[in-house]
Parts: C-alpha cells; sequence; structure tokens
C-alpha cells in the first residue's frame, strides 16, 4: 500500500467479503500509516459509492469476485489477490517518519447518517480508537482466554471493535461469514461451535438467536446496544448469561461511550457511566449542565471526540463545539439523544431529543417530563 499510493493519513476502502482478508487489510491499512473505511458488499450499490465518493478516498482494496458493484471514479483500485504484490519475506517496513502513523492520524473512517439521512463520513483518531479498545478491555472486559464472534455488519463503526479488540486483548476473533448471519440457527450453529465466550449485537440480532434456541452460557458475556431493549429481551438474556452490558454511544465519538452491567434486580435500563477518558454532559438549549433528574441533551467529550466530518465544516460546525468545561479547550460531539442523571449516578436514555424538544425547551425553566 505505501509503495503504491498510500501516505499517511491516507483513505483507503475496504470493499472485501467477511473473512479472513478483510482483517488483513484492515491491519495492512493501519500499518502503512493510513486510515481504513470498511464498506459492506452486501449494502445498495447507490449507497457505498455515494459513502466512497463522501471519503475522498486514496485507493479502494477490494476482491475479484466483487466486480464493478461499487463507482471508484478516479480512485486507485487494488484488487485481491492480483494487483497486489505479497512481500512473504517477513521483513519490517522501514522507518519512515513522514508516513508512520502518530496519535493524531486518522484511524479510520465511518458511516454516520446526516439529519437528512444522507452519507456523512466521520473520522476517528489512533488516540480516541486506541483508549476505547484498552478501556473496553476493562469493562466489559475481554482477556485472552475469550472468543467473541463477529456479526455486526462492517457498515457498522461497532463492528471494527469486534474485529479488533479480541486482537489487542490477546483473544481470538470469530469472524462470521454471510452465510452465518443469514438466520438465528446458522448463528446459533457458530456461536456454539466456536465455544465462544463473548458476542457484541443489536437487540434485533438477539432476538433472533434466542429464537432459534440457543442456550447461552454461564461464562458467556452479551454486550448489546443501538436500538431499544425490551423487557423480555434483557429477561431472556439473563436467564441465559453470565454477564449482560447495555452500551451507549454514536460514530462521531468512537464507537461506545457510556456501559452499563444490567442485573436482573434492575427495573429499568440505564445508558451506565462513562468509559474511561470520557465525559458526558446533560446540557441544556444554552449549553448549561441540568441538574440531577432533569433532562437535557446528551454531549460527549474526552478522548472518544472524533476529529471531526471531513469535507463538510457546515454540519460539523452544528455538531462539534469547544467544551465549555475544558480547560484544555477540548471538543465535545452533540449525540441529538435525550437523557438525565440519576441519584446513583447512572446516566438515563429518555429518547430523540427532536422528539422531546417542546418538553425539555420550553422556557427558560428546567422542565422534567
Amino acid at each position: 500500500l505505501r509503495a503504491c499510493v498510500v501516505e499517511r493519513d491516507g483513505r483507503v476502502g475496504l470493499f472485501i467479503e467477511r473473512g479472513p482478508d478483510l482483517l488483513a487489510a484492515v491491519l495492512g491499512v493501519l500499518k502503512a500509516g493510513a486510515a481504513f473505511l470498511l464498506l459492506d458488499p452486501a449494502g445498495p450499490a447507490d449507497r457505498l459509492s455515494a459513502v466512497a465518493e463522501d471519503a475522498h478516498l486514496a485507493a479502494l482494496v477490494t476482491q475479484n469476485e466483487l466486480g464493478e458493484r461499487i463507482a471508484s471514479g478516479d480512485v486507485r483500485v487494488l484488487r485481491l489477490p492480483g494487483d497486489i504484490d505479497l512481500d512473504a519475506s517477513g521483513r519490517p517496513l522501514p522507518e519512515d517518519e513522514h508516513q508512520a502513523a502518530i496519535s493524531a492520524s486518522t484511524a479510520y473512517l465511518a458511516y454516520a447518517p446526516d439529519a437528512a439521512g444522507g452519507p456523512t463520513v466521520v473520522a476517528v483518531s489512533h488516540r480516541s480508537l486506541v483508549n476505547h479498545l484498552t478501556s473496553m478491555a476493562v469493562r466489559p472486559g475481554f482477556t485472552s482466554y475469550d472468543r467473541l464472534v463477529a456479526v455486526s455488519p462492517v457498515s457498522s463503526d461497532i463492528s471494527i471493535l469486534e474485529l479488533l479488540l479480541p486482537l489487542v486483548s490477546g483473544g481470538c476473533v470469530v469472524l462470521a461469514g454471510s452465510a452465518d448471519l443469514q438466520d438465528g440457527a446458522s448463528l446459533r450453529q457458530l456461536v456454539e461451535s466456536s465455544r465462544a465466550t463473548a458476542m457484541q449485537a443489536v437487540p434485533s440480532v438477539w432476538s433472533a438467536l434466542l429464537d432459534a434456541g440457543w442456550p447461552g452460557g454461564r461464562r458467556f458475556k452479551a454486550l448489546c446496544g443501538r436500538g431499544p431493549l425490551s423487557p423480555e429481551l434483557v429477561a431472556a438474556l439473563h436467564a441465559r448469561v453470565g454477564e449482560l452490558w447495555h452500551m451507549y454511544g454514536v460514530a462521531e465519538a468512537t464507537i461506545w461511550s457510556a456501559c452499563a452491567r444490567l442485573t436482573p434486580a434492575m427495573r429499568d435500563m440505564p445508558l451506565g457511566k462513562p468509559i474511561a477518558n470520557t465525559r458526558i454532559h446533560v446540557l441544556d438549549r444554552d449549553l448549561r449542565p441540568c441538574p440531577i433528574g432533569v433532562p437535557g441533551e446528551l454531549w460527549i467529550a474526552g478522548d472518544g471526540v472524533a476529529l471531526d466530518y471531513p469535507n463538510r465544516d457546515e454540519l460539523a460546525a452544528g455538531y462539534f463545539h469547544v467544551d465549555p468545561r475544558s480547560e484544555a479547550g477540548e471538543c465535545m460531539v452533540r449525540t441529538g439523544d435525550l437523557g438525565r442523571w440519576r441519584n446513583d449516578g447512572m446516566l438515563e436514555y429518555i429518547g430523540r431529543a427532536d422528539a422531546h424538544r417542546s418538553t425539555w425547551q420550553d422556557g427558560d425553566e428546567h422542565h422534567v417530563p
């Protein structure tokens, strides 16, 4: 990649089927000092082309069997296995301070829908990604004895956690193929045959797995987020797993920003507490902190905040603001979600801010719905 087209912060699209080549390509791009953008071959061709165009790619790595499903324009296309001369000598890359990534370099780009539902790409730094992975390794926790089944679509940024957390923790990633994700029965077979100890998924995937009769396991750790958790699903998971974690975050703040271990005794499902080096503010319309128990819009600050929306300065100005509580002038990012702090230090989710705006921004006083 370095020899062909890529320099530090260069953007490389990965249009590769789920399998070993995908993970090798992610590591290769990072090793080259560039940033990767995962493009899901299962996605609509027009949306894929729009996301790739918005990202201003320097190169696109794909596979011969995928044909011309994505418009590349003037982007340099490298096709596996023919267009990349693999050096099997094992020699390390030469030192090059102008190419090697630094903490502020972009590690990956992720798709985030904008207000109109169109494609918007957000850039996340190595610093943010490393902070996220090291925090996740501690809480919820992942060790060298764990095996995580990666099921999330690569179009979602949460798939990046699944690909990289097991590797940085010395554990094992079981990368589900397209056939494994066709139905709950196929996924159940993979989870059981792989002797998995953990899985991260949205509520609909967990429901499909449970409907297929998955028995679970006492050592199994379930991570669930990016969708409403019903009491029925929570109860069913509690009956089958050793740990159930509720995850919260947005792409603009590096995957997850808060988490909570749910227990059978809980009557609700809090978002939990911020992960390491992360601050979550509950603010009113004037960006003033809301008292405990009073709803406001959730803003995320700290090491996880993304760099920006590349090439979208006007959009970035509406979401990224200087954190007035940061002496160093760090940025915070708007989530568009409404929540409030509880007396026990947990964050509670109320809903999308737009849906409740008349309730929480009506007048000068704080209001509780």
